[in-house]
């Protein structure tokens, strides 16, 4: 029952996870937004709403993170979380006084925030990853022994 739990979570965060950042990348093309402002308000929402259940996924998940990733990327997904939300929520109460230049700057953090997870397992795979390799070879090969 729990794996079925993670597992549903997992792929409710992630198909969440695609279609907000797949709304957002609509949000910043200038023509569209002047041409078409019912489309933006629309993909806007979507965002928002598909954001708000990536984030309620990550619930069941929070568990295993902290058991498996410690509490310090525990803390990352929470901060990054809450200035989502926070960033998020100014970002529309912005767009509903029609202070579209606030809503702008609010909503660039918001994806920003949105993004940052991304960016850290960019940095996970890109950059730790071959670090830790390197440091297993040299240690293997001081040693004289194979991993």
């Amino acid at each position: 029952a729990e794996s079925q739990t993670r597992s549903a979570a997992i792929l409710c965060h992630v198909v969440c996870g695609i279609t907000m950042l797949l709304s957002a990348s609509f949000q910043f093309d200038h023509k569209l937004r002047k041409l078409y402002p019912a489309r933006h308000r629309i993909s806007g929402y979507i965002y928002v709403i598909s954001g708000i259940g990536c984030l309620g996924a990550l619930r069941p998940l929070r568990m295993s993170t902290a058991e498996n990733h410690g509490k310090l990327a525990t803390s990352f997904i929470e901060v990054a979380s809450l200035m989502w939300l926070f960033s998020t929520a100014l970002a529309l109460r912005h767009a509903k006084t029609r202070d579209f230049v606030r809503h702008r700057r609010w909503m660039i953090r918001s994806v920003a925030c949105a993004l940052s997870p991304l960016g850290q397992r960019i940095i996970n795979f890109a950059v730790l990853v071959p670090a830790a390799m390197s440091i297993r070879l040299c240690v293997a090969g001081v040693h004289g022994s194979s991993f």
